[in-house]
């Protein structure tokens, strides 16, 4: 089973202290400017303090970007730790270790995003028992494909990791898509974590809510101090 978050690191996530089955695919769900790039890396970082592999793609940072944000939650180990870099702007020659990151052209091109997750997961050393992998942001691959395109690839990128026991955890702007799409896309996740800002005043330095769909014992809107 899977932590997903480390409430010693992460005490304003405690509706996240929890365990998730390995194989899990995950949707971080909410409006520009909620920080749920942050939110994936605070469930990633557990992973890879106790030894697991992590893979991050993204189609919008890029890869020294990418790491040095990780690296704000977790000392990385770059044997354990892996990019998958769609921007088609940086080299990440700044990073260590051999073949570290992965490049896509671009995001449009849904192939490439899927070999380039499959040689990072491949080129990871792992002395825990299993993977994380986080992908910011579907909205991105939303703006060059359709949504059925983008459907597909998520349904068949969380059965291949699912094969792995590999915990998956992914983003889309809701406020960039109508609710149909927003809809479609989240039929291909065991379950979500909804983000907003929380309504009126923020109170107690929280000024988030989460909301968890498909997990049991998942409440209501909750207050929360993202990372």
């Amino acid at each position: 089973m899977y932590r997903l978050v480390d409430p010693e690191r992460t005490g304003g996530l405690a509706p996240l202290d929890r365990r998730v089955a390995p194989g899990t695919s995950l949707l971080v769900a909410g409006p520009v400017m909620t920080r749920k790039e942050r939110l994936v890396a605070a469930i990633l970082a557990p992973g890879h303090a106790a030894g697991e592999g992590v893979t991050m793609v993204s189609t919008e940072d890029h890869a020294d970007a990418i790491e040095d944000r990780f690296a704000e939650f977790v000392d990385v180990d770059g044997s354990r730790f892996g990019l998958v870099d769609c921007t088609g702007q940086s080299s990440g020659e700044g990073l260590s270790g051999p073949g570290r990151v992965q490049h896509v052209p671009s995001p449009n091109d849904l192939t490439g995003v899927g070999i380039g997750i499959t040689r990072a997961l491949e080129s990871l050393s792992v002395r825990g028992d299993g993977y994380r992998l986080g992908l910011d942001s579907l909205s991105t691959l939303l703006a060059y494909r359709s949504p059925e395109d983008v459907f597909k690839f998520c349904h068949v990128l969380a059965t291949r990791l699912a094969s792995l026991g590999c915990l998956s955890v992914h983003t889309l702007d809701t406020d960039a898509h109508d609710d149909r799409t927003v809809n479609m896309i989240a039929r291909a996740f065991d379950g979500s974590i909804d983000l907003r800002q929380a309504p009126g005043e923020a109170s107690h330095g929280r000024p988030y809510e989460l909301r968890l769909r498909g997990f049991d014992g998942g409440a209501g809107w909750q207050p929360a101090a993202l990372p």
